[in-house]
């Protein structure tokens, strides 16, 4: 009986802390991943982030640290930070690949704006793509688009290139009107070439020249040459 109470006295005895908060001091000088933090007492470690501790630690932070014995020897760690008086950004910093998996939806939000910025490539896989924006701008030294089938809704549309070259298989265009301007000169190349015009066929030039190597024939019910 005296057994089984020492036992229950020792199960509910508060159990004296392995962790307590400092604050951070200064970054290891030879090592960037070794930390300098001060204890309640003024006392100074060097300390290293724990792998699960996820914000990079900067001067200045209560963190929550303690000392852990392995095979090196006696190593204090920073498992948290706990707070941050200053406005320094929240930095997330992994030595290694980073993957986030989910089950559900996995959101991003931001009151100002999110940047994605690597030195590699940027890739996006998935089922489908939905871009919503006010405005969308984008800069590219080289741009292609491949696509099985593509279509554009636009109300107004400009294009502005040095070169534009088009090669299509067929190609039509059905408008409402059609105007063009060419201030050089148009050369228009073409196996046969059809035009059925509803109205009337107007033709304006300073000088007209038509050049056939066979034979040029106008068929109408009445012809006016002056």
């Amino acid at each position: 009986m005296k057994n089984a109470q020492r036992k229950i006295q020792n199960l509910t005895a508060p159990a004296e802390s392995a962790f307590e908060m400092g604050w951070v001091v200064e970054s290891g000088s030879t090592d960037e991943a070794a930390l300098q933090l001060v204890d309640r007492d003024g006392n100074v470690f060097i300390a290293r982030k724990a792998f699960s501790c996820v914000i990079e630690p900067v001067p200045g932070d209560q963190v929550l640290w303690g000392f852990v014995d392995d095979l090196s020897g006696r190593q204090a760690w920073i498992l948290a930070v706990l707070s941050r008086h200053t406005a320094d950004a929240a930095v997330m910093k992994f030595d290694r690949p980073l993957q986030m998996n989910s089950l559900e939806k996995i959101s991003l939000i931001s009151a100002k704006g999110i940047e994605s910025l690597t030195d590699g490539s940027l890739n996006f896989v998935g089922k489908a793509l939905k871009v919503i924006a006010t405005q969308a701008e984008g800069h590219t030294d080289e741009s292609v688009w491949s696509s099985r089938r593509m279509v554009s809704n636009f109300k107004q549309l400009s294009v502005v290139s040095e070169t534009c070259t088009s090669v299509f298989q067929t190609l039509i265009q059905r408008m409402e009107s059609y105007m063009r301007r060419v201030d050089g000169v148009e050369d228009v190349q073409a196996g046969s070439l059809h035009q059925a015009v509803d109205g009337t066929v107007t033709i304006y030039s300073k000088d007209t020249l038509l050049t056939s190597e066979n034979q040029v024939k106008i068929n109408a019910e009445v012809v006016h040459l002056s």
